[in-house]
């Protein structure tokens, strides 16, 4: 579809060839093939100073009852391959300063009841080959200063 720039609304979309994003103060989203937020019943994104999503071949989004985005001052993810959030029936992220995604070939979040990470300075997951969470009832991550996730590659049965 070549370039699409589009400013409305604080957006900045550039080479978004699928972009279906409700209700976003400040989104950057650059050389992305598909981003899909599908069947969102409820997405808050208040004081969100900077999302940036950065050579995304496919980042998928649906089925989800409630996504809060709340306080990050920075969230980029760049160089993902692949990253599915499917039947979550809550997802939360709030003040965190910094939330970072490097170089992920596979990143799936599936049948999760509740995922909540709050007060997080500082969250890295960089150079993962594939990473899962399926069926988990309730994960939470709090007053955490600094967890980083380096180079994991996946478990052998």
């Amino acid at each position: 579809m070549g370039l699409d720039y589009n400013t409305h609304g604080g957006r900045d979309v550039l080479n978004v060839s699928c972009l279906e994003v409700p209700n976003v103060s400040c989104l950057d989203v650059l050389n992305v093939s598909c981003l899909n937020f599908l069947k969102v019943s409820c997405l808050e994104d208040p004081n969100v100073s900077c999302l940036d999503v950065l050579n995304v071949s496919y980042l998928d989004v649906h089925n989800v009852s409630c996504l809060d985005v709340l306080n990050v001052s920075c969230l980029d993810v760049p160089n993902v391959s692949c990253l599915d959030v499917l039947n979550v029936s809550y997802l939360h992220v709030h003040n965190v300063s910094c939330l970072d995604v490097f170089n992920v070939s596979c990143l799936d979040v599936l049948n999760v009841s509740c995922l909540d990470v709050l007060n997080v300075s500082c969250l890295d997951v960089l150079n993962v080959s594939c990473l899962d969470v399926l069926n988990v009832s309730c994960l939470d991550v709090l007053n955490v200063s600094c967890l980083d996730v380096l180079r994991l590659v996946p478990r052998r049965s």
